[in-house]
């Protein structure tokens, strides 16, 4: 007897046939999925696709803060009073060298500087706030235009009084 199409033996064949086939294919898809986006990656971060790539620098930190203190306070009678004052400075800067590398050198003309403008400091410059940091700010720019002539760098931030006795 002739075996028919329809026999169980035909149907076993076929299907491993057709299992393998289905490996196969899905084996082929696969690795072209996985080379289309290693190609497509590639191209991306060539430069290729997508535009150009630019890289950004990361921001330096800014240099680092440092303090000086002047060491003796400064004494002074108020402009048009009888009140004597004394006031206790301290300055920050940035910048590569210590601030105190930068001021001790030229103390004596920075003193004076500082000096010749506490003179002219009335009783209420010290007193209300608005009118201090006024002072304070007045006091930065004398000692940043004295810092330039004598060292080509005037870069003191904040002027601070630490101590103040008005008698």
């Amino acid at each position: 007897m002739a075996k028919s199409a329809s026999e169980p033996e035909a149907e076993t064949d076929g299907d491993k046939k057709n299992g393998s086939g289905l490996f196969l294919k899905l084996a082929i898809l696969l690795v072209l999925i996985a080379a289309t986006a290693g190609g497509t990656f590639l191209a991306m971060s060539s430069g290729l696709l997508g535009g150009t790539t630019t890289e950004v620098a990361a921001p330096e930190p800014p240099p680092a803060r440092t303090y000086y203190a002047f060491e003796r306070a400064f004494t002074f009678n108020e402009r048009d009073g009888t009140r004597l004052v004394q006031v206790s400075i301290s300055l920050s800067a940035r910048g590569e060298n210590p601030l105190r590398d930068r001021i001790e050198p030229h103390e004596a003309p920075l003193r004076a500087t500082l000096l010749g403008i506490l003179m002219n400091v009335k009783r209420d410059d010290l007193i209300d706030m608005a009118l201090q940091k006024k002072l304070r700010a007045r006091l930065r720019d004398g000692l940043n235009e004295e810092l330039q002539t004598r060292t080509g760098e005037g870069d003191v931030e904040e002027v601070f009084f630490t101590d103040l006795i008005v008698q």
